[in-house]
């Protein structure tokens, strides 16, 4: 894990435009909070809006159970709460649940020519979580959270306006 200036940049405005920043992660809380010490964002979390599996047991996301969990804990609704996430099935929960997604993709399309070819080859593995920006679920696809104001600078106004976001360029081909 490395730090990234840009990132601890974004976060450091949206904490101080007094957006809640929270963690849900299926990792144990330790692992979690060491993870943000070694990203160097520890800093924009509360430790209370830190939530490892441990956390929320007997739950764990997709359920709905831990998401509400944690809604409840950090006093706030679905619908004012974006979810950033690598995996489609906790994206489609969320989703379901009324927030708004950023799918973080670990595969870059580009590498596959812009077409859907990526998509099918790595669907044979696990197709329901494959990353797929084209998804229902998805509302804004970006490689790494360094994008995070350049993709969702309604975000920097305290609101979440589609027609602001600028999505991660795909130029599908079914070749």
């Amino acid at each position: 894990l490395t730090p990234d200036p840009k990132v601890a940049e974004a976060l450091r405005e949206l904490r101080g435009m007094g957006l809640k920043l929270v963690v849900m992660t299926n990792a144990p809380r330790a692992y979690g909070l060491r993870c943000l010490e070694m990203l160097e964002i520890a800093e924009f979390f509360e430790p209370e809006l830190i939530f490892g599996v441990d956390d929320l047991l007997p739950v764990c996301k997709p359920e709905k159970e831990a998401f509400e969990l944690v809604f409840e804990r950090a006093k706030t609704v679905p619908e004012r709460a974006v979810m950033f996430e690598d995996s489609m099935k906790n994206i489609r929960a969320a989703k379901k649940l009324g927030m708004k997604t950023v799918l973080l993709m670990a595969e870059e399309p580009e590498q596959y020519g812009n077409s859907l070819k990526w998509l099918k080859e790595f669907s044979t593995a696990n197709p329901s979580n494959v990353p797929n920006p084209l998804d229902p679920a998805v509302d804004v696809g970006m490689k790494t959270m360094r994008e995070l104001k350049r993709r969702i600078p309604s975000l920097w106004e305290a609101k979440w306006d589609p027609n602001s976001m600028t999505s991660l360029p795909v130029n599908l081909t079914t070749d």
